[in-house]
């Protein structure tokens, strides 16, 4: 039996993130290949992969240092003013370390490489930097390190962009030429590797790993009530400031505001669920909650509620009720639509533009910062999706099949090269 190395995401508060290298690792040892793992994010053996956020004990010290600046008005304006330079030096110190003392970073990673046949590296973003090139110089290493010791190279089924750095761009296009075989998650993916980083290697778009997953939801049907779950991310909470489309952030707080508070007139038998598929969006989750609340008398607790989701268990069970899934977290759509909801995405990237294309569903994607002016138009196209909804069986069927065709002859060639 074949021995394969797999490096994913093993760790974080994304589900998405979770999910995607879980299929991975459940799909490469569905093809009779020994499996071993690494979290790209800690470099450390992964023993049993899971699909529930692990809680840090304690925080990491960028955090602490973070939390004692903003603990008083005078070190927090500091703080602030100074934020994006603050993340520089921290980012270039990650890189450097991570880089230059590799032999002590890498070391549970050198050590798989010893007794592997190749190595797959995938799964989720890998190739996008916003505010640093930490990735970038990962995964890089990663890939020479590998070569030093003479292993072929499956890059499997990333997603790719945004890269915003001239050195971020070298580094992926350099580790990219080093690969053996390349599949991607979309469309848009493949164009950016080809066109922005001018790989010359072949590019398969493979799909989502995450679409592989069981439809588990029963038929639901609730003809008082429609269920509506909205997955919200808090644009301003994070460093989008750097993105050419990124308006302030009460803007996108009002977005999705005038988003719920006009389905509801529109048809107050609607019940909003908030959510998210990564639990650090909670924080203003909340936020939103109290603010509809207390702006708007007829929205209660009884028409619009807040769940707390912290695995693919709690995920499924959730979608078990919903008749429509709104979502700007990708993969809140992706996998939704493996459970056959009707998805309409609030596009922030070209990712979600690309999983949408990549469906066949570019129909149901608005552009984040034209929502407000399309308030009708949504809803009115998630009246027409509810009563439509168990439509999209054939099509997941397809991109299944075709995340199973171009994965496994992949596979096949690495077995016969190994």
């Amino acid at each position: 039996m074949k021995k394969a190395l797999y490096v994913g995401i093993f760790n974080g508060q994304n589900i998405g993130d979770l999910v995607i290298s879980d299929q991975i690792y459940k799909y490469l040892k569905g093809e009779n290949l020994s499996v071993n793992l690494i979290d790209f994010i800690t470099l450390k053996e992964v023993e049993v992969p899971t699909t529930e956020i692990k809680f840090l004990k304690t925080e990491p010290i960028h955090k602490k240092v973070k939390k004692f600046f903003l603990n008083t008005k005078i070190t927090s304006a500091i703080f602030i003013e100074n934020s994006k330079y603050i993340s520089n030096i921290y980012s270039i110190y990650k890189e450097n370390i991570t880089y230059y003392l590799f032999s002590i970073c890498y070391k549970e990673y050198i050590r798989s490489l010893e007794i592997c046949d190749f190595v797959c590296i995938g799964g989720g973003n890998l190739l996008m930097t916003l505010n640093n090139n930490y990735w970038a110089v990962k995964i890089n290493r990663l890939v020479k390190l590998a070569k030093k010791k003479n292993k072929k190279i499956f890059i499997i089924s990333v997603g790719a962009g945004p890269i915003l750095s001239k050195k971020a761009q070298k580094l992926f296009s350099d580790t990219l030429s080093m690969a053996d075989y390349i599949t991607v998650r979309d469309e848009n993916s493949k164009i950016l590797l080809e066109d922005t980083l001018n790989v010359r290697q072949h590019i398969e778009v493979s799909g989502d790993p995450a679409l592989l997953l069981d439809n588990v939801r029963e038929g639901f049907t609730n003809k008082e009530k429609k269920n509506i779950a909205i997955s919200v991310i808090p644009f301003g909470k994070k460093d989008f400031f750097n993105l050419k489309w990124y308006k302030e952030s009460n803007y996108y707080m009002e977005m999705y505001k005038k988003l719920i508070v006009y389905l509801y007139n529109k048809n107050p038998n609607i019940v909003f669920y908030l959510f998210s598929s990564a639990y650090t969006d909670y924080e203003v989750i909340l936020q939103l909650e109290k603010q509809i609340k207390e702006e708007n008398e007829k929205i209660t607790e009884e028409n619009l509620k807040v769940v707390y989701i912290k695995s693919l268990d709690d995920l499924l069970e959730f979608y078990q009720k919903q008749d429509l899934v709104i979502g700007t977290r990708m993969h809140s759509l992706i996998i939704a639509f493996t459970q056959l909801i009707p998805i309409i995405a609030i596009s922030w990237q070209d990712k979600v533009n690309g999983f949408m294309n990549y469906a066949g569903m570019s129909q149901h994607c608005y552009n984040l910062n034209n929502v407000s002016d399309e308030l009708d138009k949504i809803y009115k196209d998630s009246e027409k999706l509810i009563n439509e909804s168990q439509k999209g069986k054939e099509k997941l069927l397809s991109l299944k099949e075709n995340y199973t065709r171009t994965t496994r002859s992949i596979l096949y060639n690495l077995k016969q090269e190994t």
